[in-house]
């Protein structure tokens, strides 16, 4: 789910430069996913000290992009105007209080993006038998995984509603 995500992300950042491998569509989907699909295999085979070893790395990849995020919305360029970026003002977000859904989006196709966010939360819980004490460890993994993703994607959204 998350694999095929991200290449469709891929594929609609490499079409606004009208790069495809096939057709810019199902295709190009499935090949990035398939690339990044053994890329993870290759990662696990190597063992689990690499794994580790790149989650931090992956973290820090996301720590950044957050950053990157909530200070661009303080400086928006031409290109975020002309998608809709105007800045931080009150109007704005008093407008996107509300759902306005358009071109068949509705609850569940926005439920569809934020739900995979919560299940690496259970992948980390699933991870348990690497623990040394699993009845200490996964409460106090698991509870704060939840209230810092669920603390990340509100202010992601309240910025987000407030500058676009």
């Amino acid at each position: 789910m998350n694999i095929v995500g991200l290449s469709e992300a891929i594929v609609s950042i490499l079409e606004d430069y009208n790069y495809k491998l096939i057709d810019g569509d199902i295709h190009d989907i499935r090949i990035y996913s398939l690339v990044i699909c053994l890329i993870l295999q290759s990662i696990i085979f190597i063992g689990t000290k690499f794994e580790t070893r790149t989650q931090i790395v992956l973290m820090i990849t996301i720590v950044i992009s957050l950053i990157s995020h909530f200070v661009g919305t303080f400086l928006p360029n031409d290109y975020q105007r002309e998608r809709g970026v105007v800045g931080y003002s009150p109007d704005v977000l008093w407008h996107n209080l509300w759902p306005d859904f358009r071109r068949d989006e509705s609850f569940i196709t926005v439920f569809g993006i934020y739900f995979p966010a919560m299940t690496g939360i259970m992948g980390g819980a699933n991870m348990s038998g690497d623990l040394k004490t699993p009845s200490k460890s996964i409460p106090k993994g698991t509870l704060p995984a939840i209230l810092i993703t669920t603390l990340t994607y509100a202010m992601t959204m309240i910025i987000t509603s407030a500058t676009t």
